[in-house]
């Protein structure tokens, strides 16, 4: 795992070091509660809240069937997050030779990108299958543990994956996905070789639906994206210096 430091060390982001614990990310009114490897679980109050509902219930990563070995978290902006993992070593192995990075981005919706390193001087073949479902709740039913009783209707269309509430038809959830992934109702699989020393990338989307109408998600440098509202802000907002380097580290 030699590569892992140069990996970890890009950027200056705050780790969370230990495996337990709740991943926070927000923008605005939507964010998202993940657990330290990215996941989100059915049956907690984790998941992706827009508009005081949780858009998205279930999303849980495996490889090649098994959960992936939390490193560590970095979160360098509120609606930012990468979960450094490692795929399970095999039995009678000391460690793993794939690494795996989720960048997560949090506007309208959630992007996240999917890298697999390949570490080891062979080849590896594996199946990734991602877990995804939504139960629409509202968002105070989840903070009391109410059951919402609701659920979302599953399909897979044109190659997205498509969630639609049963309660309210109107509102939904699609989910696209790159890197040849194979869409079937709650799971989107991935059958990949990753070569030695190489990478194997792919970029998902999840886009809430309103009145059977896609919400519109500002990524990237987009002048609504956060990533630009951020920026907007910092260059107006006042810079402090200070000669003791304990009171700059404090400002």
């Amino acid at each position: 795992m030699n590569a892992t430091p140069s990996i970890l060390n890009s950027g200056q982001p705050a780790a969370i070091n230990g495996g337990g614990g709740t991943v926070t990310l927000v923008e605005a009114s939507t964010f998202c509660l993940s657990d330290p490897l990215g996941d989100i679980h059915s049956g907690t109050s984790q998941g992706l809240f827009y508009r005081d509902a949780r858009v998205i219930s279930r999303w849980e990563l495996r490889l090649d069937g098994q959960p992936a070995e939390h490193l560590t978290v970095l979160t360098p902006e509120a609606f930012k997050g990468r979960f450094i993992l490692r795929k399970p070593p095999r039995a009678g192995v000391a460690d793993s030779t794939v690494l795996v990075v989720r960048r997560r981005l949090i506007a309208n919706g959630l992007k996240e990108a999917i890298s697999v390193h390949n570490l080891g001087h062979e080849d590896t073949a594996m199946t990734i299958t991602l877990f995804v479902d939504s139960d629409f709740a509202d968002l105070f039913a989840v903070k009391e543990g109410r059951n919402h009783g609701g659920g979302a209707e599953h399909n897979a269309v044109d190659g997205d994956l498509h969630l639609t509430d049963h309660n309210e038809p109107g509102r939904g959830l699609t989910v696209s996905a790159t890197g040849g992934a194979v869409m079937l109702p709650g799971t989107i699989t991935w059958q990949v070789v990753v070569p030695a020393r190489g990478r194997w990338d792919t970029q998902i989307l999840a886009q809430p639906v309103l009145a059977h109408r896609r919400v519109q998600m500002a990524f990237g440098d987009d002048e609504d994206s956060p990533i630009s509202r951020l920026k907007a802000w910092r260059a107006t907002a006042t810079d402090l210096t200070a000669t003791d380097p304990a009171l700059s580290e404090v400002l």
